[in-house]
């Protein structure tokens, strides 16, 4: 059974919010110690070990799949960096 989600998180998207939960360990911190962006070598590891919830676009037990879900990664990381780069 797909696990509960929050509505606002569109249907195409979720599993791209699966795998950036799943790449949340992996960030690069820079010689200040400010986060630089993922590393991308330990994302897909953390990603290539995740099955679809079928709350997304992949059908429920299909595991994801780093270049369906990359680009939403990256696209998650900038928002990220442009957040804390406000503060």
């Amino acid at each position: 059974m797909p696990q509960e989600r929050d509505s606002d998180v569109l249907p195409e998207n979720w599993d791209t919010v699966l795998a950036f939960l799943a790449a949340q360990t992996q960030w690069r911190h820079g010689p200040d110690g400010r986060l630089v962006g993922l590393d991308y070598a330990g994302a897909r590891a953390a990603v290539r070990g995740l099955v679809a919830d079928g709350c997304g676009e992949r059908r429920q037990g299909r595991r994801l799949k780093w270049r369906s879900v990359f680009n939403g990664l990256r696209v998650m990381e900038a928002a990220v960096l442009e957040e804390l780069a406000k503060r």
